[in-house]
């Protein structure tokens, strides 16, 4: 029997899982395309050779985090702030080379538009890291076993269910106002 059970776990993981990484993977390109494709029509209306550059170096950095994003793992990410703790002399050394980039554009809104971008995409990156990692989806029936507690608690499941959906309605309409040109 309980051979029969792990055999069940591993087969539901292995129909599970690996699509599912790569529909995240897959999700977080195309989200980080319309990104880049967003500071690419936004960088054609600049004169300066010097933001120009830099523009490009933006995109080159975007173009490296799709090429890149089925690396970035929770466990690399720690191993990464591991070495970097290590091996770094100075806790306080610089910035890093995208807030550099950013630095160097001499427009104030070239330089804020540019912050957008790179948050947006390290935001992006992010999430397609925490919805790859096995945590979250071992977390998943805890976060379903609280919510059904705060609903039992809190008020009715509908009434916490559209408090819910204002939540998410709310950030959409804020996500969809950055991805919108003024």
């Amino acid at each position: 029997m309980a051979l029969s059970g792990a055999g069940t776990i591993l087969l539901a993981f292995a129909f599970f899982y690996f699509p599912w990484q790569s529909f995240v993977v897959d999700q977080t390109r195309q989200r980080l395309f319309e990104g880049r494709d967003h500071w690419f029509d936004f960088s054609q209306k600049m004169t300066s050779q010097k933001d120009k550059a830099s523009a490009i170096a933006i995109r080159a950095e975007l173009n490296y985090m799709i090429r890149m994003l089925h690396e970035f793992t929770v466990p690399v990410l720690a191993y990464c702030i591991v070495l970097q703790y290590l091996l770094r002399d100075d806790p306080e050394q610089g910035e890093n080379k995208l807030d550099r980039l950013v630095n160097e554009f001499d427009s104030i809104e070239v330089r804020e538009e540019a912050r957008k971008v790179a948050a947006n995409a390290i935001l992006q990156i992010t999430f397609c890291m925490w919805r790859r990692s096995l945590l979250m989806i071992a977390l998943i029936p805890v976060i379903t076993a609280v919510f059904v507690v705060m609903s039992a608690t809190l008020g009715s499941a509908r009434s916490l269910g559209i408090s819910l959906e204002r939540s998410v309605a709310n950030l959409a309409v804020r996500g969809n106002r950055q991805l919108v040109p003024k």
